[in-house]
């Protein structure tokens, strides 16, 4: 068994209260739900119809109080009447308690809250999200929503957030219904929910590795390891659960879990974050992330506190303070960057934007790099003037993209760095750098008269050295 415990080296600055909000009323709703006369009578009226049926197993009993599977389980497929036995009594009795029973739990939360496929509900789609059927239950999904939600809710904020939550939830909800229109099993529980947020998490911020803990018989250890790998392992073992029960036990909803809905809350995630940044791009709260250290240095951790309890002056003090001894501090750069797009001050935001996206292209990081620069210039828009070292950074970017294969991002910079007139203003190194790249993603002439030709080759000279 595998449980995840937490995050290393991840922090969100915003106090994510819709999660919170979330998780104390899923919380609420469950005790609500122990304590309900409903659970309490529904649960006494199965025990005894139940033990009726035990003690009399040849009887036919309904297959919701019992399935036929079970019985042959618990009885053997051959289930005959001692002789003399008043079998019409007794099936008439095990009817009318069997009938009480179902009466009974047409009034437990589970039943009246719960999404009922066979007689699908509206409301029913949104408030099955809050109940669950045990402690356990309630602990896993609400322990994955915590490790996963405050970041996704930190990228859309608490309105988009929650709209997204819920949305993935009835969508999941909602398709499973559709799957199995007989089933009279109530689904609940925030596991559609919580796997969309996990689909969002995985685009967002599948770099970031997760501790887990894991069972090996009397043994316990923990490993971590990245959430690209995890998440996408967790992703096949619900789709193949999900086929394996259809086979096994088909229109039965899943043997008790409901497989399709996690698969069809995590797809939703998936597309929705993945739909979500093609179109907007990086957002202001959205930042690469963090660099993989193996230690980190401790004088960030009072800065962190400061920025998650928002006391921004101090912090920016603090970090100012950092930099100034140690300019290239990466991680103190990246919160410092972040702080000064929040704060709105563009000088200070673009400088260390320009500085972090140097020290990405030289290891070779060009997602990190294009990350930083697409902050960059959303903060120069607001200025309207263009920054030739900014253009030169992205000309590299440009070859790197090259490079590493992902030619239509290459060609896409080229084509914006010369309708943006960025050839007039660069150095004449980068303008040869820019032309080459033009020449060789066969730009249109449309652009051409904008852009400076390459310098010609240098020959050697019949004295050895050379000439123009």
């Amino acid at each position: 068994m595998i449980v995840p415990l937490s995050h290393e080296r991840a922090t969100v600055e915003r106090l994510p209260w819709v999660t919170l909000s979330i998780i104390g009323l899923a919380v609420l709703v469950h005790l609500w739900s122990l304590g309900s006369q409903g659970a309490a009578g529904a649960e006494e009226a199965r025990r005894e119809a139940v033990e009726y049926l035990v003690r009399h197993p040849y009887l036919v009993p309904d297959p919701e109080l019992v399935s036929p599977k079970e019985m042959d389980r618990a009885f053997g497929r051959e289930r005959s009447a001692p002789a003399g036995a008043p079998v019409g009594l007794e099936q008439r009795r095990l009817d009318e308690l069997t009938a009480a029973w179902e009466e009974s739990r047409d009034r437990h939360p589970l039943r009246r809250g719960g999404l009922v496929p066979g007689e699908l509900e509206a409301p029913n789609l949104v408030t099955h999200l809050f109940l669950h059927a045990g402690f356990l239950h309630l602990f896993f999904n609400l322990l994955f929503l915590y490790l996963t939600g405050p970041f996704v809710e930190e990228i859309w904020g608490p309105v988009g957030f929650a709209a997204f939550y819920l949305g993935g939830g009835v969508l999941a909800g909602g398709i499973y219904a559709l799957q199995y229109p007989h089933l009279t099993v109530p689904l609940v529980g925030a596991s559609g929910a919580v796997a969309a947020v996990m689909g969002a998490f995985l685009v967002f911020r599948g770099r970031l590795k997760i501790r887990f803990l894991v069972f090996l018989g009397i043994a316990v250890a923990t490993f971590s390891a990245p959430a690209w790998l995890m998440l996408p392992l967790w992703f096949v073992f619900e789709l193949l659960a999900a086929l394996r029960s259809d086979v096994v036990s088909p229109d039965m909803g899943g043997e008790g879990v409901a497989y399709w809905a996690h698969v069809w809350g995590f797809t939703f995630g998936l597309v929705a974050a993945t739909t979500s940044r093609r179109i907007f791009g990086v957002s202001s709260s959205e930042a690469p992330e963090e660099p993989d250290l193996e230690d980190e240095d401790p004088a960030l951790a009072p800065i962190r506190e400061d920025l998650r309890r928002g006391i921004h002056p101090r912090a920016w003090q603090q970090l100012e303070e950092l930099l100034h001894r140690r300019p290239r501090h990466e991680p103190a750069l990246e919160l410092y960057w972040q702080l000064a797009r929040r704060l709105e001050r563009g000088r200070e935001a673009t400088e260390a934007g320009k500085t972090l996206a140097r020290l990405a292209l030289q290891r070779g990081e060009t997602d990190r790099a294009s990350a930083y620069l697409a902050g960059v210039d959303q903060d120069a828009e607001e200025h309207g003037t263009p920054d030739p070292e900014v253009e030169a950074l992205r000309v590299r970017l440009a070859e790197a993209r090259w490079r590493e294969g992902n030619r239509d991002r290459a060609e896409e910079i080229v084509r914006e760095l010369i309708v943006d007139g960025a050839p007039d203003r660069l150095p004449s190194g980068l303008q040869a750098k820019l032309a080459r790249l033009a020449a060789e993603a066969k730009i249109g002439s449309a652009s051409s008269d904008r852009m400076p030709e390459p310098p010609p080759p240098r020959e050697e000279s019949s004295e050895g050295g050379t000439v123009p």
